[in-house]
């Protein structure tokens, strides 16, 4: 797990500090939330940082303090037909106990799948789910940590999988494009996605096209097209 506390750390560290950091002017920034959510947003991510002064702090740091409260575990705990924990499919990790100072995450078999880093060959010009990796899925829990940030977000940080009334802020095409931004602040991929757009973004020295909810789609109309340039031939 240490790959992952360190890549944490290092997403955290950019998006606060990084030439396209939270106090920048950087566009980033708003594809997750609103621009008064900011000192929120910062407080909390300085928070589970424990508070560098810098960026050369930050990326040396491995965290606040608390965070060596967390317990986590690579054993499913019981669960009820409500919560399924790891059975329910695409579940990598899930935090019991975030109301307390000693939580427990439970990660899942999924949750390997996901590498452990990633360098700027191994993507693309658009931001796709291939952008995160185990470090990404370890911020979006710590966010979940009520008892360590509820008092700065004002609220309880979860997956916003969107109701009738309220769209969904699960994944990255969600928190991007379908959240209600006045929800962000509350949502945990809002989080994850911000730091990871925002790192990945400075260490490619490159802006990224925003997600497409519909690649398939996409693909679908190059086809078309194809078929109607063959056909005017």
């Amino acid at each position: 797990m240490k790959p992952a506390f360190k890549t944490a750390q290092e997403l955290l560290a950019h998006a606060v500090f990084s030439a396209k950091g939270i106090d920048t002017d950087s566009p980033i920034f708003k594809h997750y939330f609103k621009d008064d959510h900011k000192d929120k947003v910062k407080k909390a991510m300085m928070k589970l940082m424990g508070n560098p002064g810098s960026l050369d702090d930050a990326l040396k740091g491995e965290g606040a303090q608390e965070l060596g409260q967390i317990t986590f575990q690579g054993v499913d705990t019981e669960n009820s037909d409500d919560d399924a924990g790891c059975a329910k499919e695409g579940t990598r990790m899930y935090t019991e106990g975030y109301d307390s100072d000693k939580p427990t995450v439970v990660v899942c078999e999924d949750f390997w799948v996901f590498p452990d880093k990633l360098n700027c060959d191994d993507l693309g010009d658009k931001l796709t789910d291939d952008f995160a990796t185990v470090g990404h899925l370890v911020l979006h829990e710590y966010t979940h940590w009520d008892w360590l940030l509820k008092e700065i977000t004002g609220g309880e940080i979860v997956d916003e999988h969107g109701t009738l009334f309220k769209s969904s802020g699960y994944g990255l095409e969600n928190a991007y494009n379908n959240l209600d931004k006045e929800d962000a602040l509350l949502n945990a991929d809002s989080y994850a996605w911000y730091a990871t757009e925002t790192m990945w973004s400075v260490k490619c020295k490159k802006d990224f096209k925003e997600p497409s909810e519909d690649e398939e789609e996409e693909d679908s109309d190059d086809e078309e097209e194809e078929e109607e340039e063959e056909d005017d031939d």
